[in-house]
């Protein structure tokens, strides 16, 4: 992704955060705002992305499932 895009790219983020209700938290590392992270929380999971200073244009994204798993197969 190209750095220009950063700004573009995190408006869409919190479009989808918005649209699904999401809380969103942003952080800034830098002056430009070229390195950040973001991460997107609901009840039972949340999403969590970032990039690296040394490379601004790489982004990495991890996923985080919290919901709790059914105790039987009735259950589910």
């Amino acid at each position: 992704m190209d750095v220009n895009h950063l700004e573009e790219f995190r408006a869409q983020l919190r479009k989808f955060a918005d649209k699904h209700s999401l809380k969103f938290t942003e952080s800034f590392y830098n002056g430009d705002h070229t390195y950040f992270s973001v991460e997107m929380r609901a009840h039972d999971f949340h999403i969590f992305l970032h990039n690296d200073i040394d490379s601004p244009g790489e982004i990495d994204f991890t996923f985080f499932n919290e919901a709790t798993p059914p105790n039987s197969p009735e259950d589910s």
